[in-house]
């Protein structure tokens, strides 16, 4: 756009795309630069961020109860009060199937409320369909008829359909976050980590190495 003002020809469709990690995101130069870019109405401009709960250390644990949300909640609110339009991509197109069924409301909002990042990541690590389910009946009981009603595998597969892992999610966001004219967007992309390899969820996988049949398997 400064080009343009200048009198310099430029593409009338350029679009500035940045991604970056959750634990990045607290990091003092994004903080600071996040109320600029709305205050200069820089509106083909879009942040997607790569939300899997974990850094090298692990699994995040923020402030819950301070927060009263996840760490996803504390993103999506600051980018809002500098702003910001912000598109939160929490679900992947089996889980919008499963929610679309009688008890799915509550299912819903046990998936985007009920539980800590620490828990829900802690139930994809170990992968256990009888805990999962459980775990989603004690945050509420609304839930029983509908968990109890798919197989195990489909609870497995309930977990890992996240957004951020689905291809036209994924797009549907990215052609929404050019729509606004005049504000920036944040796209928080919820995602696993390791997803598809046996360090899926674990605790310092961003040193894990994977196998040669793990990576013949994805290819």
């Amino acid at each position: 756009r400064y080009a343009k003002d200048h009198g310099w020809k430029t593409p009338d469709d350029v679009h500035f795309w940045c991604m970056m990690g959750d634990s990045e995101f607290r990091e003092g130069s994004l903080l600071e630069c996040l109320p600029d870019v709305a205050e200069r109405q820089l509106a083909n401009v879009t942040w997607i961020v790569d939300y899997n709960r974990q850094n090298l250390d692990g699994t995040r644990i923020p402030n819950n109860r301070g927060l009263q949300g996840t760490d996803a909640d504390r993103i999506e609110g600051t980018a809002v009060a500098n702003g910001w339009e912000v598109i939160q991509l929490r679900h992947g197109g089996f889980r919008e199937q499963v929610f679309a069924k009688k008890g799915g409301d509550a299912l819903r909002a046990v998936f985007e409320r009920g539980f800590t990042d620490y828990h829900y990541q802690a139930l994809v690590w170990k992968r256990d369909a009888r805990q999962m389910r459980d775990a989603v009946i004690a945050k509420d009981k609304a839930c029983k008829a509908l968990v109890e009603s798919l197989s195990d595998a489909d609870v497995v597969r309930l977990f890992f359909d996240t957004g951020g892992h689905d291809h036209q999610a994924i797009v549907k966001a990215l052609e929404a976050s050019k729509r606004d004219q005049h504000r920036p967007t944040l796209i928080i992309a919820h995602t696993i980590k390791g997803r598809g390899l046996q360090c899926v969820a674990a605790n310092g996988n961003h040193s894990a190495m994977p196998e040669a049949s793990e990576v013949v398997a994805i290819l």
